[in-house]
């Protein structure tokens, strides 16, 4: 009895692995810097509630020849709207006089709004495995 029990785990425990979700990587390759001074944050937003007011995942690497290259590590596989900005001044903030902003800035997609501030759905990707995008900061 005490056997079947300890198989019963077993195979129970190997069937769980086996499902386990999987963290996955973004490498994402921001360009277009004002200058060679301050970061590149890259920020990851997992919904549409937490868009542009508080990033779930972030990331900041030096700028180097007016870009930036940085891997963020994601939980599980998803869709994620990316932005990456350019933060000269390393207050880790997105910069903003009035709604405009004061610093370059890039989303997944490369989607830029014409007019008003940026939606959630077009800059979504779909992120199944480890991959890179490119992102260009405006």
């Amino acid at each position: 009895m005490w056997s079947k029990w300890v198989q019963g785990v077993v195979c129970g425990a190997v069937l769980v692995g086996s499902i386990a979700v999987h963290a996955v990587e973004v490498t994402v390759t921001a360009k277009n810097a004002k200058s060679n001074k301050g970061n590149i944050r890259v920020a990851v937003y997992a919904s549409k509630e937490s868009f542009l007011k508080k990033w779930d995942f972030t990331a900041d690497v030096p700028v180097v020849d007016k870009g930036g290259v940085a891997k963020v590590v994601l939980p599980k596989p998803g869709k994620y709207c990316l932005t990456a900005f350019h933060d000269e001044n390393t207050n880790g903030q997105f910069d903003m006089v009035f709604f405009i902003p004061r610093e370059r800035v890039g989303l997944s997609n490369n989607y830029f709004p014409k007019g008003g501030p940026p939606k959630f759905e077009p800059c979504l990707i779909d992120v199944k495995e480890n991959m890179a995008i490119t992102i260009e900061m405006r």
